[in-house]
């Protein structure tokens, strides 16, 4: 199933808002495990991890993934996109196994909420062929349209959106969405070649807001401690 596509975690061992984020425990599992464990259920028989730790190289190899190299320390830094590192990876997948994989999936290690139906979505839409990128979101508490504003330096507020001025209920704005972790399906070449994911055709995956919390402050680890433990007492 899906043999031409490479699921792979990125995961950096420097963060900010959370100390060895990538590390963190959520439901007696780290992060990391988790995301190496999904992609294994999924049916994969080996989840690579791009990682310039060798703390977290060592839970990924002990977790049953594969870390085929150390990622440089300049795609590693808080100012290097990770598209960046997406290419890199891309073009090492390229030259070590020819022909073989044509597809990443990308499984953030602060998503561990995913669910297998939400992969498999994502699965469907990228090997289509119908898409360069495929992410994934939720609906957004928020439109631009409707409910929110800019403020200027007289602290005069007016809408963000100014043309929708008409607009005075929610369900009157278009649909807007928050792009999620959750997961990324790409081509590789489009990859390689691209400056960026909105370069090519993107399709999206619409998630329910309880399966896509994205972990990136002490509150959202403590949040999704409490959306975990109900899954757990719930068989998910």
């Amino acid at each position: 199933m899906f043999e031409t596509i490479a699921p792979v975690v990125f995961a950096r061992g420097g963060s900010k808002g959370i100390p060895h984020k990538n590390l963190a425990v959520v439901g007696g599992k780290t992060l990391l495990r988790r995301s190496i464990e999904q992609g294994l259920a999924a049916g994969f028989s080996t989840v690579f991890v791009s990682t310039d730790s060798p703390e977290i190289a060592e839970e990924a190899r002990g977790a049953g993934g594969s870390v085929p190299f150390m990622r440089p320390s300049e795609l590693a830094s808080d100012e290097s996109p990770e598209w960046h590192s997406w290419q890199h990876f891309g073009s090492f997948l390229t030259e070590e196994y020819p022909g073989q994989f044509s597809h990443l999936l990308v499984l953030p290690a602060t998503a561990p909420l995913r669910a297998q139906e939400d992969l498999d979505a994502v699965l469907n839409l990228i090997t289509s062929g119908a898409w360069d990128v495929v992410v994934t979101m939720t609906p957004a508490h928020r439109n631009p349209r409707f409910n929110m504003v800019r403020q200027g330096p007289a602290a005069e507020v007016s809408l963000y959106d100014a043309s929708s001025s008409g607009v005075s209920r929610r369900q009157e704005a278009e649909s807007v969405y928050d792009l999620t972790t959750v997961a990324y399906g790409a081509a590789i070449d489009f990859v390689v070649g691209a400056t960026n994911m909105w370069e090519g055709r993107t399709a999206g995956v619409i998630v329910p807001n309880e399966r896509a919390l994205d972990i990136d402050t002490p509150f959202d680890l403590e949040f999704a401690e409490f959306l975990m433990g109900r899954k757990l007492a719930h068989g998910g």
